[in-house]
């Protein structure tokens, strides 16, 4: 057996006279090297890419119940973005080993009666289809109710204020110029 010389990698089996060495420094995406019997492990780090090719950009995190799914989607499509992860079965991947238990049985009962695992469910039926689940489309009614009744707190900066009541706007269906016009006079009359 190699001693495990270099805490950046972990010797995780051993099998037919080769060694399985998983690299940690990645994340999200794990990558495996194979060495042979009697080669050591100074050799198979000689033979790996270098630092600067083989390190993931950003990480991914776990999804956390009850935030927004939309930004947690966008976020992870500009990990791939940057991490040049191009292969569906990859992003599907990355993605269901990123949820919770919960979230992830969620993911199981919408595309039911397909399987996560069938190749026909693919990364971007599950977000659509978890889109759809955790971010349904407010009535617009709801969301011009919330959008007026927003005051500003007492201690809260301007910038803060106006960010609010943007974020609010979005989901009120205005057209351009009534956004504006709402956003504008509901600046004025705070």
């Amino acid at each position: 057996m190699f001693p495990a010389l270099y805490s950046e990698y972990t010797i995780i089996g051993y099998e037919d006279g080769i060694v399985l060495i998983k690299h940690k420094r990645l994340t999200g995406v794990a990558r495996t090297n194979h060495i042979q019997k009697g080669q050591t492990l100074q050799e198979m780090l000689d033979e790996a890419p270098n630092a600067n090719t083989s390190e993931a950009i950003g990480h991914v995190t776990k999804f956390v119940v009850g935030t927004d799914w939309e930004s947690y989607t966008e976020q992870l499509d500009f990990y791939f973005l940057a991490n040049g992860v191009k292969e569906p079965k990859t992003k599907k991947a990355v993605l269901l080993t990123n949820l919770p238990v919960e979230t992830y049985q969620l993911a199981k009962y919408l595309v039911a009666p397909a399987q996560l695992k069938d190749d026909a469910i693919t990364y971007d039926i599950i977000v659509e289809r978890m889109q759809k689940q955790l971010k349904p489309e407010r009535s617009a009614l709801v969301a011009r109710y919330e959008f007026d009744n927003r005051a500003r707190n007492s201690g809260e900066s301007v910038s803060h204020y106006v960010a609010t009541r943007k974020h609010l706007a979005t989901e009120c269906k205005f057209g351009e110029a009534m956004r504006t016009e709402c956003l504008r006079d509901g600046l004025v009359s705070s």
